[in-house]
């Protein structure tokens, strides 16, 4: 990241492409668009034989709507399906995109 991050204010997300067990997901009302403001760190990796590698600003921007949600704290009080939508989006959007090559690099660091 071109921030020094500090690990006690970060909220870290472990993503593993092939694990179809589990779909970590972080909601969060901070900004992801902008770094300064961004307070999760994205570790990724393929599959589970591989090591984790954190992802940069830019790389982690495409796990919006995957993993990541930009909760919106109105819309979460107005709208009682708001956060079961956001992530039946992710679902949706991760299962799509698993086996998409962008996303095997994104994770495996080649």
């Amino acid at each position: 990241m071109g921030v020094k991050e500090d690990l006690t204010t970060m909220k870290i997300l472990w993503f593993t492409l092939a694990d179809s067990t589990v779909h970590p997901i972080v909601i969060d009302d901070d900004n992801f668009e902008q770094e300064l403001e961004s307070r999760v760190a994205v570790r990724a990796r393929k599959d589970r034989k591989d090591k984790f590698r954190q992802l940069s600003h830019e790389e982690s921007m495409l796990m919006q709507n995957v993993c990541l949600i930009h909760g919106d704290l109105i819309q979460a009080i107005l709208d009682p399906w708001y956060l079961v939508n956001a992530v039946t989006l992710c679902e949706e959007n991760l299962n799509r995109i698993r086996h998409h090559q962008q996303f095997v690099h994104l994770c495996s660091g080649t």
